[in-house]
């Protein structure tokens, strides 16, 4: 076919075959599902009457077809397995299509990317001679000119309108009508408003992708080739990750009590589409091509990242996210491998089998129960511990609420996990309350509680870089902890002892507070400057923080002091202004940090030589790191897992399995399934009296106490761990010290223990 294609009439068969491949499913699932359609809105009524487990059947048996089909894709003729390739395809249509009035914003992007799947099968049958850059070129057209047609009739029915619509954004009378009789749901009816929006949007993306593609193909060097991808890449991801947290924060401003929240439904498809983004990177360039970007586009801080990627923490995290899919993947090389025995074992199975598991095992319990305790349960009881605050002090002289609340987030925020946001938001919210409550107007309410809350933030600053910094910078562990002599906080240590600077107020501004501000005090900074260098945070999260909490009273609260009061209410119209403020600040803080990470990024790439050389004073902090190095090491071999006794495995394998189930408790949508959930809706103008009968422990439902039950188990399988290991004495002899790192060079299995 390649030398068919200086054939003129052959090479725009190519094109005509991919860009109709491309065009045909997608009018389809226009005319079917858009609003644009006249016939959709009888289209969704009949699936309405289909029962949704016969979507889920469709759906469960065609990821165990695609499943086995890719299992016996290299031991079945070419013939069935392009017959059964096209059957599972049907089959997956047939099922996105019936799930649609239930789950739209996950079926909709299948349906979109019928014709670039279709034309994947036509490029393996009957395309295979066509050469690469000619195909990318082909998709290129196909992909970009259905995007570009979707585009160009949702912006012309848009434009044009249709009868009975008062607003641009107003829905087709049929759809309006089945969301008034909750025959459909709010979400539905948008997703098929702006369904030609998101086809454009998905068809542009797998444009973008082979117009990248093509140009790596044109380019002759490995090398120009390497550092290609890599810049592309990167941009990519950029823009992916920007357009997505401006699509969260559009449905998050757009949530009101008319319309449904989908940030979760944002956040659902960013990760979907990040995760086939790598799949189709990783297929298309394959892992040497990666190690090359690296390599070749010279970047210090992916070095860096790399080598932070064989740490047993983030090898832990990554198995507490994917435990049930790993477990699958498992299952399922060891059924097939006896059934037909493989030459060499599976790529994620060779990777495993480099991991020292009884490390990552207990590090994934580790994670999982801080984050249950520390995150999950903290932050809820912090809320609560806020809301009775706010209903106990509320209605107190201003000067006293002022007092009162400038010591509480003062002492809340001297512990690590406490969350900025919501104190910011309380104060505001109670200062002004009570501010209102004596006759103060509004405006001088939201700036006397700005005050009073930006000085807080300052003083934290102080206290925390002062009180608790500098001792504990004396400490060893604590240095060594941080690692101050490694090449990324070194390159943040060098910004942050800049006088003043931009890149010195992004980390400062951008960071977690706490240890931000500890770690001033662990460098020695002067005091002076880092207040100067964090008083941005005035605008950047505290005003809109407070302001938030300012209309949250508005907006609930003031309704409960004027009946009261015998009075009537203040006319100030502010649905949605609070969460769109705080919204504000979230962008903000996003920024920030995103500005802190190119700046460090900068000095790194700058000066990584200088920051990776050893400095004298640091020989120390190396020396314990070759000691440490040289204890796990013995540690893991004694604690392989093969070797340790069956009680303890048994131990740290429930200990896993239930630390997972409280993670799926607490993070499931259980209840939008069951209609139970682990917490009780509490925010900081909930009452505990009205909402939680006068128990704050209310809010933990029995689903939570399970969850947390469970977390508490995990832990007690730690506690047995780390009791089996004090019992071996593993520790590195002092005198040996000197030949430690020449052993460690020499002979990484010669190790220093005592028993």
């Amino acid at each position: 076919m390649g030398a068919a294609l200086e054939d003129d009439a052959a090479y725009w068969v190519v094109y005509l075959t991919a860009v109709s491949t491309s065009a045909v499913p997608l009018v389809a699932v226009l005319a079917a599902f858009s609003q644009m359609s006249p016939w959709s809105a009888s289209f969704v009524g009949r699936l309405l009457s289909v029962p949704p487990s016969v979507g889920i059947c469709l759906a469960c048996a065609d990821l165990l077809g695609i499943s086995s089909l890719l299992l016996v894709r290299d031991k079945v003729p070419v013939c069935s397995y392009w017959t059964a390739w096209w059957v599972l395809l049907i089959l997956g249509e047939a099922a996105a299509v019936l799930l649609t009035p239930q789950h739209p914003c996950m079926t909709m992007p299948g349906l979109i990317v019928t014709g670039p799947v279709v034309l994947f099968s036509q490029r393996k049958l009957l395309f295979k001679d066509v050469p690469s850059s000619v195909w990318c070129r082909v998709q290129l057209v196909s992909s970009g000119s259905s995007a570009a047609a979707s585009l160009l009739a949702w912006s012309a029915w848009i434009f044009v309108g249709f009868p009975g619509r008062s607003r641009w954004f107003d829905w087709t009378e049929p759809f309006s009508a089945m969301v008034v009789e909750g025959k459909i749901t709010w979400k539905l009816a948008f997703v098929l408003w702006a369904g030609p929006l998101g086809c454009s949007a998905v068809l542009g993306l797998i444009a973008v992708v082979y117009w990248v593609r093509l140009h790596y193909l044109r380019l002759h060097s490995k090398d120009d080739q390497d550092a290609f991808i890599a810049d592309s890449v990167k941009q990519l991801l950029g823009w992916l990750v920007v357009g997505a947290m401006l699509v969260w924060i559009g449905a998050s401003i757009s949530a009101t009590e008319e319309r449904e929240d989908m940030r979760d439904e944002t956040i659902y498809m960013a990760f979907g589409l990040f995760i086939c983004l790598g799949l189709w990177l990783m297929r298309t360039y394959g892992n040497d091509a990666f190690a090359g970007m690296v390599g070749q586009s010279k970047s210090k801080a992916a070095s860096e990242a790399q080598s932070i990627l064989n740490n047993d923490w983030v090898k832990a995290c990554l198995l507490l996210v994917a435990v049930v899919p790993f477990l699958l993947y498992w299952l399922v090389y060891c059924s097939v491998s006896r059934l037909w025995p493989q030459n060499k074992p599976w790529p994620l199975i060779e990777i495993w089998s480099h991991w020292q598991w009884t490390s990552v095992n207990v590090k994934a319990i580790w994670l999982g129960v801080i984050y249950v305790f520390f995150v999950a349960t903290f932050g809820k009881i912090t809320i609560v511990l806020l809301a009775m605050t706010n209903e106990a002090i509320s209605d107190w002289p201003v000067i006293s609420v002022s007092i009162i609340m400038f010591l509480i987030g003062f002492v809340t925020f001297m512990f690590p996990s406490s969350p900025a946001a919501p104190v910011y938001v309380l104060m505001g919210l109670v200062i002004v309350n009570s501010a209102h409550l004596r006759g103060w107007s509004f405006e001088a309410g939201l700036a006397w509680a700005t005050f009073v809350t930006f000085a807080m933030k300052l003083a934290f600053t102080a206290a925390a870089q002062k009180w608790i910094g500098e001792p504990l910078g004396k400490q060893p562990w604590v240095q060594r902890a941080i690692g101050i002599h490694t090449p990324y906080m070194r390159a943040v240590e060098d910004i942050l002892k800049e006088p003043l600077s931009v890149a010195k107020t992004a980390i400062l501004i951008g960071g977690p507070d706490w240890p931000v501000a500890v770690l001033c005090g662990v460098l020695g900074l002067p005091l002076l400057p880092t207040l100067a260098c964090v008083s941005p945070v005035l605008v950047q999260s505290v005003f809109p923080c407070v302001l938030s909490g300012a209309l949250l009273y508005f907006q609930h609260g003031h309704r409960d002091h004027a009946d009261r009061a015998g009075g009537s209410s203040p006319a100030l119209e502010v649905s949605g202004l609070a969460e769109v403020s705080l919204l504000v600040a979230g962008a903000l803080q996003f920024a920030t940090g995103i500005v802190a990470f190119v700046c460090v990024q900068e000095v790194l790439e700058r000066d990584y030589d200088r920051l990776s050389t050893l400095r004298p004073q640091d020989a120390w902090l190396k020396e314990l790191d070759d000691r440490e190095e040289a204890r796990s090491r013995c540690l893991h071999r004694l604690t392989c897992w093969e070797d340790l006794p069956w009680a303890l495995r048994l131990a740290l394998t429930f200990g896993l399995v239930f630390v997972e189930w409280s993670l799926m408790l607490l993070t499931g949508p259980w209840h939008d399934i069951w209609g139970v959930a682990c917490f009780r809706n509490f925010d900081l103008t909930s009452s505990v009296e009205e909402d939680l009968g006068g128990n704050p422990w209310a809010i933990v439902q029995p689903l939570g106490w399970v969850a947390l039950g469970l977390a508490g188990l995990a832990a007690g399988s730690l506690g047995y761990y780390y009791a089996f290991v004090a019992g071996l004495k593993v520790d590195v002899e002092d005198d040996e010290g000197v030949a430690l790192r020449r052993n460690l060079t020499e002979s990484p299995t010669k190790m220093y223990v005592t028993t």
